[in-house]
């Protein structure tokens, strides 16, 4: 289960469960989890899963968050532009609208809209451009898109 499946049962107020499973012999790289453990039944039958303790989603931990289609982090011209911000993609978060409209919690420092405007967050510094796949292919996006980030970069982006 994902970060963000988890933290929307949490919210809910479910516990998510998890089969204990042999190769689960250390937690994820991003410590999003606990490691379960088999409980005995009490009429001495097959043991039982334990709760698995997950963590709510945190997009302060990442550099940008990227509304997009999911594969965005694929994209070779989403790389390039993460590269010229000083950025990599493992410092990005992709969402999608539905998701990041649900969420409630810590922005990262920059956000870039691909699915529509969006309201000027405090702390972050949002830019907006059309899909990935047109503005790759159109000039216009993407000088827009690089005069957005340029601006912040230079000091000049307003908050």
């Amino acid at each position: 289960m994902d970060q963000y499946h988890a933290y929307l049962l949490h919210e809910m107020g479910i516990t998510p469960w998890q089969l204990n499973a042999s190769s689960m012999a250390e937690p994820s790289a991003k410590g999003a989890t606990t490691l379960p453990t088999t409980l005995p039944k009490p009429d001495g039958g097959a043991p039982m899963a334990e709760p698995v303790a997950t963590s709510p989603l945190d997009l302060s931990c990442y550099e940008i968050v990227i509304l997009a289609e999911p594969t965005a982090l694929n994209s070779d011209f989403v790389v390039a532009v993460l590269k010229s911000m000083g950025l990599e993609p493992s410092q990005a978060k992709v969402l999608s609208m539905d998701e990041f409209a649900a969420y409630r919690g810590a922005m990262a420092k920059w956000l870039w809209s691909t699915q529509g405007e969006i309201p000027a967050l405090p702390d972050s510094k949002v830019i907006f451009s059309p899909s990935i796949a047109q503005t790759s292919r159109d000039q216009a996006a993407k000088r827009t898109l690089w005069g957005q980030i340029k601006s912040y970069l230079s000091g000049e982006g307003n908050r």
